[in-house]
């Protein structure tokens, strides 16, 4: 009797090995058995459907879809607020909006008159608009004037109840200032700067923000060092013997034959060389004297 007391005291409503209890006020069955009897199939199967709907209801309250999409909505909302810092930075320094084609979604945006002053390492960008490009971000200004003196920045909410800054404030103006395919896109979201010209906006589509894909910087390629020939050193014992002198054989235009020898046969022999001439042997026929001194005449 005590156990049993002590049995029910510690059985609470969440317990499911209480299901016993449970089973008896369902079936109005009083079941004797011993403490070692297990689950019959229909009492686990009730056990299974209670917790079943146990969980069912909680995941209702949670909700983790709509946390999911909250938690999106919240960086969006950071994501306007950091553009709308970095533009009006801009206009400070300027005293004129940028234009679209100066300010690019993913990109980097900087001074296009000192890129030195960099107000955005890299603008932020929608995570899905790389892949769906659905709800990516849009800037619009009005690119008709030198000068522009306001800016919108449009985006896509999952809840746009959920959040007043980041609902545009487009909508409760006294005239229509949207633009033309603002509905179209999705859009239902803004943030805005400066004074905006509501005829323009809602005259004009949103311009296509080119996206743009970070990419890798490329990597430095370092040459390897070349190799320095070294010169053989020459052996020391080798002596060198100069080559002889060629003497020069005087063209057959220039060797004018000696008038005053008469040769028995060919005239072999010129003064070729020098400073100082040397009788030598020359092609025969070809020469200026038949003996081999040149008749002492080579100086």
């Amino acid at each position: 009797m005590e156990e049993e007391k002590v049995q029910r005291r510690n059985c609470s409503f969440w317990s499911v090995s209480c299901s016993r209890d449970i089973n008896k006020f369902i079936f109005w069955k009083n079941h004797s058995r011993t403490a070692n009897a297990g689950f019959t199939l229909v009492e686990l199967l009730i056990d299974l459907a209670i917790l079943g709907i146990l969980i069912a209801f909680i995941v209702f309250l949670i909700d983790p879809v709509k946390q999911l999409n909250k938690a999106k909505d919240s960086q969006k909302k950071h994501n306007l607020i950091q553009i709308k810092t970095a533009l009006d930075t801009y206009y400070n320094d300027h005293n004129c909006y940028p234009k679209s084609t100066d300010f690019t979604f993913g990109g980097e945006f900087k001074d296009f008159l000192n890129a030195s002053v960099v107000y955005m390492k890299q603008v932020p960008q929608e995570l899905n608009c790389l892949g769906s490009k659905t709800y990516c971000y849009a800037y619009q200004v009005n690119e008709d004037a030198d000068c522009p003196q306001w800016n919108v920045i449009y985006t896509k909410l999952y809840d746009p109840t959920s959040d007043s800054y980041a609902a545009c404030p487009l909508t409760k103006m006294s005239e229509p200032c949207l633009p033309l395919n603002y509905l179209e896109l999705g859009y239902n979201g803004c943030t805005f700067s400066g004074s905006i010209d509501c005829s323009y906006i809602s005259s004009h589509v949103l311009p296509t923000q080119p996206i743009v894909v970070p990419t890798q910087a490329p990597t430095a390629v370092i040459p390897s060092p070349t190799a320095i020939p070294t010169e053989t050193p020459l052996p020391t014992n080798i002596s060198i013997t100069p080559s002889p002198t060629l003497t020069p054989i005087l063209p057959l235009s220039t060797i004018t034959p000696h008038p005053t020898e008469v040769c028995s046969s060919s005239r072999n022999y010129a003064c070729t060389g020098g400073p100082p001439a040397r009788c030598n042997l020359v092609y025969p026929g070809t020469g200026t004297f038949c003996s081999s001194n040149c008749n002492g005449e080579c100086l």
